[in-house]
């Protein structure tokens, strides 16, 4: 078997990188896109629910038929936990303008499940999601970077 030229090494290399770039775009992308809609489903599920007023009267089957039409127009992804969720996450981070590009549907699902409304409300846009863990547990939830310092200052 014949050795690759370094000069080849080099452009597999380089091409490497712009494709591993262009993919972490591409997931960075979908990400927001999906905080973004799940975040507006929210609060047309909300919005519905109060009928403009302060608290809801919530219906178990009107998330049951939401759930029901989202899944068979949508397919998977919309069940009433799902949609539990999303109404959750409204209204935990009711201004959309707040809300960091870099955290991901699963981050603001666990963050919006925070008791601590001090804690939810810290500014997350310091936190890179990708250099940061997520640990659920079923007392706390916390994002802490690899380093094991908490990142909720």
């Amino acid at each position: 078997m014949s050795q690759i030229p370094t000069t080849l090494q080099a452009l597999i290399q380089e091409i490497a990188h712009v494709i591993q770039m262009a993919r972490g775009q591409v997931r960075q992308a979908v990400n927001q896109t999906m905080v973004a809609s799940y975040w507006e489903v929210g609060r047309l599920i909300v919005e519905h629910e109060q009928k403009g007023e302060a608290r809801a009267a919530y219906g178990k089957q009107q998330l049951q038929y939401l759930s029901q039409q989202l899944t068979g127009q949508f397919g998977r992804g919309f069940d009433v936990t799902n949609l539990r969720n999303m109404r959750r996450f409204y209204h935990a981070f009711p201004i959309r303008e707040t809300l960091s590009l870099e955290l991901s549907w699963s981050h603001y699902n666990a963050l919006a499940r925070l008791e601590n409304t001090q804690a939810r409300q810290t500014d997350p846009s310091g936190c890179r999601a990708d250099g940061y863990v997520q640990d659920v547990r079923y007392v706390a939830v916390a994002w802490m970077p690899r380093s094991d310092h908490l990142c909720l200052t």
